[in-house]
C-alpha cells in the first residue's frame, strides 16, 4: 500500500510545509493607570463559566474623580483629501499612464495592469488567466525565465504576475537608477511572453496545489462553492478552476487568451516612487512604443446575477467528514462598485459584520451568543456585481442555532438600518482610516488602478472620504432594505451531524456534495457519468478480463501464495528526474498490504518520511512534521488498491472491483496483452502484460493531476512469489527509477513503525 511514487511525499512537504501563522500585537499604554478597586461578584450556584451579574445601581463608579485617566479628544475625520502629485496621461497607443511621484525613498514601483473580464474566461477553461499571469515571466523571445530572473535579481529587484479584480497585474519593484530595466521587463513580458512548452506542466502543478490546498480550508472551500450558487455553471465566475479545467489549458489557450486582451489601448501603466515624468516618458517611449493599439473585445457590464427567492432557502452541504467545526456562508444579491448606493451599503454593512469587533454580528453571534470567534459580512463589489457574503464558523452541534442568530441579525438590519451611532461610528472608522490605504505612492497607485478597472469616475479616489459622509441615516436604512436578501446556504461540515439538525430546522432542500468533489455541478454529473461508463463491462469482456489475470497470477507464482504475502519490505537506489536536474534517492518502504505503508526517503541528503495507516497519514522533513493534505491522502487511498504488487490480486478479491479485457496495445513494436481494472470506486488503471511471461509490464492511470506510465521489470522470485525489482514512474515532467536491491516478504514490523 505505497503511495504511488517516492517523489510524492517530497512535492507535499515543499508545497505544504510552509505554515502561516499570526500573532495579535497590543499596543502599551504610554502612562500606567492603576485598576480600580472592586469587590468581585460572586456567581450563583450552577453558575460556573457564567458571565458576572452587572454591579448593582449602589455601586460607586471606580473611575470618578479620577483626575489621572486620558480623555481621549473628539475626533472629526476630515472627508478632504489631499493626493498630492498624480499625473495621468494617455498615451499615442492608447495606454494610459498613471504617475505618482514621491521622492522620500530612491525606489519606484511599476504596475502594468491589463482589463481582462472576470467573465472572460472559457467556462470549460476556467484559471486560464491565472495560467497567463503565471507564465508570462517562463520566457519571452528575447529572454529565457532564468535570463528574466538573474536580471532583476542582479539589482536587488522584485517582478510579479497574478490575475485577480477584473486584470492582470504584472509588478515591478526596483532602485530608481533601475526603471529603465523595470519598464524593459515588464515590456517585454505583455508583448513578447513565448509561453514555452518545457514550463507549463510546472505552472500547472503550481495552480493545481492551489486547488488541492482549498479542499483543506473550510473558509476557502465554501467561498469557492458560493461563488458556484451565486453565479452557476454557465458563468465562469461560479467555476473556480479545477483539476478537469486546468488539464484542459494547452499553449494554444494560452496565447490566444493573451493575444485577445493584451493590447496598450486595454492597458494601465502606474509608475510611483522617485520617478519625474522627463526621465520616466522617454524609457516608457522606448519600452513600449513597439506595442501597437489594436481592437479588443469591449468591457461589458453584465447586470446584478439574479437569484431565485424561495419560501424554503436551499443549503448546499458541503460534507467534510473529519470536521469538528462548520463553515457557513449565507449568499444574496448584490452590487457592482460603481453603483450609486455603493457607499451606503459599505457603511451600513460596516455597522452588520464588516466593522469587526464593532459589528453587530460579532456582538451577538461572539460576545453574547458565544457560538463562534468569528463573523463577517461583507458585498463582493466590482466592475461586474458579485454576492453579498455573511459567513463565520462554529462547533457542529451549533450549526442550527447559529445560522437562526446570523439570519435574524441581517433580518434585523433589513428592516430598520442602521442606527444613528452605528452609522457615525462607521463613518469615523472609515474616514478617518483611508489615509492609512493611501501611505505610500504605491498604495495611492494601486487605488488609482483600481478605480480605472472597475469602471469609476476620475474623482472617485480623492472623493471617497466625503461621499461616505454625505449617506444620511435614510439612505443606509434604505440600502439594507434593498439589498439585504439572503436567498441560499452553503456550509461545510460534517453532514452526518449537520444535516439532520439543519433538517429539523426547516431546511428540506439540502444538497450533499463531498468535499474533495468538484466545485462545479456540470462537473460532478461529468465525474458519475464516467463512473457510470466505467462500469458498464460487457460479458465477454469480463471473462477475457479474469484469463488474463489468472494468467498474471500464474506467473507470479499462483493467487494463494500472493495472498499469503502480507507484508512487504522494499530498499533500493535510483535517479529522480525534475525540472530538468537529475537527483540521487535512496528508498526504503515498509508496509503491511492494505493497511499501513511508510517511506524513508533520501534525496541528495534532504531526508523525508511519509506514513499512511487507516485513513490517517503525516509528512516529516527532518525536524518538521505536518499532517498529509486531504489531496494526498485521497491518493495514499486509491494507492491502497493501486499498488502495483497486489493490484491483480485485489481485482479478483475485492467486492465491485471490475474487469475488462481488452485489445493487444502496441508499444515499442510489441504488442501486450491489456486488461482494464475498475475499483469499487471507478478509477480505472490499464495493464500492459508481456505476452510471453505475462508479468505487468506497463500501468497506466491518471492521478497527481497527470496521465501516469509506471514500468515494471526485473521480476525475481522471492519465497515464491515474483516480484519486479525495476520500477520506473512518469507524471508529467517528473520521472523516478528505482533499482530495488531486497525485498523482504513477511517481515516483522512494529505498529510503532507507523506512528
Amino acid at each position: 500500500m505505497r503511495t504511488s511514487h517516492p517523489l510524492s511525499a517530497v512535492r507535499c512537504v515543499i508545497g505544504a510545509v510552509l505554515l502561516s501563522s499570526t500573532a495579535a500585537m497590543a499596543q502599551a499604554p504610554t502612562k500606567e493607570v492603576p485598576p480600580p478597586t472592586t469587590t468581585p461578584t460572586t456567581l450563583p450556584p450552577g453558575d460556573k463559566g457564567a458571565a458576572p451579574k452587572s454591579a448593582s445601581k449602589e455601586d460607586p463608579n471606580p473611575w470618578a474623580g479620577r483626575g489621572d485617566l486620558y480623555v481621549p479628544p473628539n475626533m472629526t475625520p476630515t472627508t478632504k483629501v489631499n493626493l498630492g502629485q498624480v499625473g495621468r496621461a494617455t498615451l499615442p497607443s492608447g495606454m494610459m499612464l498613471i504617475s505618482v511621484p514621491r521622492h522620500q525613498i530612491p525606489a519606484v514601483d511599476v504596475t502594468l495592469a491589463v482589463r481582462t473580464p472576470d467573465t472572460a474566461e472559457p467556462t470549460d477553461k476556467t484559471g486560464v488567466a491565472q495560467f497567463v499571469a503565471t507564465m508570462l515571466r517562463k520566457g519571452t523571445q528575447r529572454r529565457t525565465a532564468d535570463q528574466i530572473s538573474d536580471a532583476i535579481d542582479f539589482v536587488g529587484g522584485a517582478i510579479s504576475a497574478q490575475a485577480a479584480g477584473g486584470g492582470i497585474y504584472v509588478s515591478c519593484h526596483a532602485r530608481t537608477r533601475d526603471l529603465a530595466l523595470c519598464l524593459d521587463l515588464l515590456a517585454d513580458v505583455a508583448m513578447n511572453a513565448t509561453f514555452p512548452e518545457s514550463e507549463m506542466d510546472q505552472s500547472r502543478d503550481e495552480l493545481m496545489s492551489t486547488v488541492n490546498g482549498v479542499k483543506d480550508n473550510p473558509q476557502s472551500l465554501a467561498t469557492w462553492h458560493a461563488a458556484n450558487v451565486f453565479f452557476g455553471d454557465d458563468d465562469p465566475r461560479g467555476r473556480p478552476m479545477s483539476k478537469r479545467s486546468l488539464e484542459s489549458i494547452d499553449r494554444k489557450a494560452l496565447v490566444e487568451y493573451r493575444d485577445r486582451w493584451f493590447a496598450p489601448n486595454n492597458a494601465i501603466l502606474a509608475i510611483s516612487g522617485d520617478i519625474d515624468d522627463k526621465t520616466a516618458r522617454p524609457l516608457i517611449n522606448k519600452s513600449f512604443g513597439a506595442w501597437k493599439k489594436k481592437t479588443v473585445p469591449p468591457l461589458t457590464d453584465p447586470p446584478a446575477r439574479p437569484m431565485a427567492s424561495a419560501k424554503v432557502m436551499p443549503v448546499r452541504l458541503v460534507d467534510k467528514p473529519d470536521a469538528t467545526q462548520s463553515t457557513v456562508v449565507v449568499i444574496g444579491p448584490g452590487i457592482k462598485h460603481a453603483d450609486p448606493q455603493f457607499y451606503a451599503i459599505r457603511l451600513m454593512n460596516y455597522a452588520l459584520g464588516g466593522g469587526g469587533f464593532s459589528s453587530r454580528l460579532m456582538k451577538v453571534v461572539r460576545s453574547e451568543g458565544g457560538k463562534t470567534y468569528g463573523v463577517r459580512s461583507s458585498f463582493d463589489a466590482g466592475r461586474e456585481a458579485g454576492p453579498f457574503h455573511a459567513s463565520t464558523f462554529t462547533r457542529n452541534a451549533e450549526t442550527a442555532a447559529t445560522l437562526k442568530i446570523v439570519l435574524a441579525e441581517i433580518a434585523k438590519m433589513r428592516e430598520t438600518g442602521p442606527t444613528e451611532e452605528e452609522l457615525k461610528a462607521a463613518k469615523s472608522n472609515l474616514i478617518g482610516g483611508y489615509g492609512l490605504r493611501l501611505e505610500t505612492g504605491a498604495d495611492l497607485a494601486e487605488e488609482l488602478i483600481g478605480a480605472e478597472v472597475d469602471g469609476l469616475d476620475s474623482k472617485y479616489v480623492a472623493e471617497y472620504p466625503a461621499r461616505l459622509e454625505a449617506v444620511t441615516l435614510e439612505k443606509a436604512a434604505t440600502a439594507a432594505a434593498q439589498h439585504l436578501d439572503p436567498r441560499a446556504l452553503v456550509i461545510v461540515g460534517k453532514a452526518a451531524d449537520v444535516g439532520p439538525m439543519l433538517k429539523k430546522a426547516g431546511y428540506s432542500k439540502i444538497e450533499v456534495v463531498n468535499y474533495l468533489d468538484p466545485v462545479s455541478v456540470s462537473e460532478r454529473k461529468a465525474l458519475l457519468a464516467q463512473r457510470s461508463a466505467t462500469a458498464e463491462v460487457l460479458p465477454a469482456e469480463a471473462m477475457e478480463g479474469r484469463r488474463l489475470l489468472e494468467l498474471n497470477m500464474q506467473a507470479r507464482g499462483g493467487q494463494a501464495a500472493l495472498a499469503k504475502v502480507l507484508s512487504l519490505q522494499m530498499t533500493g537506489k535510483g535517479m529522480l528526474s525534475m525540472q530538468g536536474q537529475q537527483v540521487p534517492v535512496t528508498v526504503d518502504t515498509k508496509e503491511i498490504r492494505g493497511k499501513a505503508t511508510r517511506e524513508d526517503i533520501d534525496m541528495g541528503g534532504m531526508q523525508v518520511t511519509q506514513v499512511y495507516a487507516e485513513g490517517k497519514g503525516y509528512l516529516k522533513q527532518g525536524d518538521r512534521r505536518m499532517d498529509m493534505p486531504p489531496d494526498m491522502k485521497l491518493e495514499m487511498q486509491k494507492a491502497v488498491f493501486r499498488d502495483p504488487n497486489f493490484i491483480v490480486l485485489n481485482a479478483i478479491q475485492e467486492k465491485g472491483a471490475k474487469v475488462r479485457g481488452l485489445k493487444t496495445t502496441t508499444e515499442g513494436g510489441v504488442s501486450y496483452e491489456t486488461v482494464e481494472i475498475i475499483s469499487p470506486e471507478g478509477d480505472v488503471f490499464k495493464l500492459l502484460l508481456d505476452p510471453k511471461t505475462h508479468h505487468v509490464a506497463r500501468m497506466l492511470y491518471a492521478a497527481e493531476g497527470h496521465q501516469i506510465h509506471d514500468e515494471l521489470a526485473d521480476y525475481r522470485v522471492v519465497e515464491g512469489v515474483s516480484f519486479p525489482f525495476k520500477y520506473k514512474h512518469e507524471a508529467g515532467p517528473q520521472k523516478v527509477e528505482i533499482d530495488y536491491d531486497k525485498i523482504v516478504v513477511n517481515p516483522k514490523l512494529s505498529p510503532d513503525v507507523f506512528k
